[in-house]
């Protein structure tokens, strides 16, 4: 690429990639090639432009954005952070997930914290995903939405004891009240369809386990909310980024190097060895607030004497709410971006 760009009277760069060593995945990420640089992003244009003409796409970064390792002034800050600490030992409250009225449509996190009363608030984890496998079975109750996902395939409608009411060859109808439907895609419409007879009783299990497969207790007050990958554990970095599913084959470790190593908006979760909850935002994608790489968010979450920690969502998704106020910067131009989950900090109930 350079060659050609250099063909075109085009002066570029070429610029070797190495990620930090995390616990499964890192290392030699292959090479970068670039055009100039510019003291602003309108100084850049004229390059872009004529990059363009020489029929390749092109846009201006910031390379405080690059999250590699080095000495130059960009890869020290300016960082911003929000750190929200709860001492169990102090705090009568409660700390909780919401996701609104339902789990299919988005709400911002100040939407969240103000519909649940809570006194902060962050982002949770990352948007759900609903039928996505070629090949998947899957129950809808009503906390879902006002209908279930529409498309080819078999969903069938039970009542509140299992009976099969209804058999339907295509997906998408309301949920009944205290009852549940059960979608199947691809290979699995048969195997539904040869246990789904109306009148007969089917029989749903949901069951919470571990990465081991062994069952988790989990009781009333129990909230999950997903993310990944974990930052730290037992107080050591452990940064599991190939097993939480960041690194994906295949795409030449573009999606590793946009999203791991580079810098972006983060949101953290963990808890210290005082046993205090711990939850940080980081801003990023600004030019006065560069964001962290994942490497970077391991490092943070430590200097803050977490002692096991995950990442959560981040990018636009990252907002920290306290009091009604959005108290960090989100990055995208229209403000809050509407997420599928939340982080509640909710005061002490008085019955």
């Amino acid at each position: 690429m350079a060659g050609k760009l250099e063909a075109a009277g085009i002066q570029a760069r070429v610029e070797h990639v190495q990620s930090p060593q995390l616990a499964d995945a890192g290392g030699d990420l292959g090479y970068r090639v670039r055009a100039g640089q510019f003291a602003s992003k309108a100084d850049g244009a004229p390059a872009v432009e004529q990059i363009k003409a020489a029929s390749y796409a092109s846009s201006v970064l910031y390379t405080g954005w690059d999250g590699d390792a080095g000495t130059s002034r960009t890869t020290r800050g300016p960082w911003k952070l929000e750190v929200l600490t709860i001492d169990p030992k102090q705090f009568r409250g409660q700390l909780t997930s919401g996701f609104g009225p339902n789990l299919q449509d988005r709400e911002t996190t100040s939407q969240l914290a103000a519909g649940a009363g809570a006194l902060a608030a962050t982002n949770g984890g990352y948007f759900d995903a609903t039928c996505t496998d070629p090949d998947e079975i899957v129950a809808f109750t009503q906390d879902f939405g006002p209908s279930t996902p529409s498309g080819p395939g078999l969903e069938v409608v039970l009542d509140e004891h299992g009976t099969v009411k209804a058999v339907n060859s295509s997906r998408g109808i309301p949920v009944p009240a205290r009852g549940r439907t059960v979608q199947a895609i691809g290979t699995d419409v048969q195997k539904l369809g040869s246990l789904a007879k109306i009148g007969t009783r089917l029989k749903i299990d949901a069951e919470l386990v571990n990465e081991a497969g062994r069952p988790l207790q989990a009781g009333s007050t129990t909230d999950v909310v997903n993310g990944g990958p974990v930052l730290v554990s037992n107080g050591a970095e452990n940064i599991t980024a190939k097993r939480d599913g960041m690194v994906r084959q295949g795409d030449s470790n573009s999606f590793y190097y946009g999203w791991v190593h580079k810098r972006n908006p983060r949101t953290i979760a963990g808890v210290d060895a005082q046993g205090r909850t711990l939850l940080v935002t980081a801003d990023g994608r600004q030019t006065t607030a560069l964001g962290l790489s994942i490497k970077e968010s391991a490092d943070v979450a430590r200097s803050l004497g977490m002692v096991d920690a995950i990442n959560l969502d981040g990018g636009g998704s990252t907002t920290m709410v306290v009091n009604g106020q959005v108290v960090n910067s989100p990055s995208d131009a229209a403000g809050q971006r509407p997420v599928g989950d939340a982080l509640l900090v909710l005061p002490r109930r008085r019955d």
